[in-house]
């Protein structure tokens, strides 16, 4: 089941993201994209439980991503900027974070959004395969774009 993400969950998604990462972002930041946009905050669960997740801001205009910062929102943008995914290790390749990725397009269509931004370390080929294009690469990430 998708849903929203809800500031209750904090704990538990801050744990899922120490999990998937090993940089995980701080708590406060978590916490700060949840509430400043919930929307764009959403999780897959099954039985209760938080197994994959995205995060995400709108921008007017194209910035540097980086993390542990409180973002460049602006309820204006036409842009998404999803500023962090995660899957659970144990729940990978399982297609759980397709149908999270295809929900959160979705969602964006209906906002009437211009694109989706990202930056990625390691999944470059699976935003490929969901539509996501090259733009650029930085410090060991790449930059990817989905105009829709």
């Amino acid at each position: 089941m998708i849903k929203q993400l809800k500031p209750e969950i904090i704990e538990e998604f801050k744990a899922l993201d120490s999990k998937v990462f090993d940089f995980s972002e701080k708590k406060e930041i978590l916490l700060h994209r949840i509430k400043t946009f919930p929307k764009g905050c959403i999780g897959y669960y099954i039985n209760n439980k938080l197994l994959s997740y995205i995060t995400s801001e709108l921008w007017v205009k194209h910035h540097i991503p980086r993390i542990n910062t409180k973002g460049h929102h602006d309820e204006k943008g036409k842009i998404l900027y999803i500023t962090s995914t995660g899957v659970n290790p144990k729940h990978q390749n399982k297609g759980i974070g397709s149908k999270l990725l295809k929900n959160m397009i979705k969602r964006a269509k209906r906002m009437k959004l211009k694109s989706i931004y990202l930056r990625t370390h390691k999944a470059k080929k699976f935003y490929e395969k969901n539509g996501f294009s090259f733009v650029k690469r930085g410090k060991g990430y790449d930059i990817m774009e989905l105009y829709i």
